[in-house]
């Protein structure tokens, strides 16, 4: 991880901070923070767990695929944004 952040001349990172990075896309994506509770591996201990026994598998690969598509934006400069570069 070192030798990439600094072979590319990016601010130092470590690996919570993709996590944490991942996260907020899925929210910033309206995925929900339920979604984002789910991918990040978060225990739900909510009453309703109890009784809902779907697994998520679907909705979560939708999801991180909705991610990748996202970053791949982002790298080749495709990603729809509302950012306004000043000169």
């Amino acid at each position: 991880m070192k030798r990439l952040w600094q072979r590319h001349e990016i601010e130092q990172i470590n690996p919570h901070d993709l996590r944490r990075s991942n996260g907020t896309m899925v929210t910033r994506l309206g995925l929900g923070r339920l979604t984002m509770s789910r991918l990040l591996g978060h225990a739900d201990n909510s009453v309703s767990t109890i009784y809902d026994r779907h697994s998520y598998r679907d909705e979560d690969r939708r999801a991180v695929d909705a991610v990748a598509r996202h970053i791949i934006g982002i790298v080749d400069g495709t990603a729809a944004n509302n950012v306004v570069r000043l000169r």
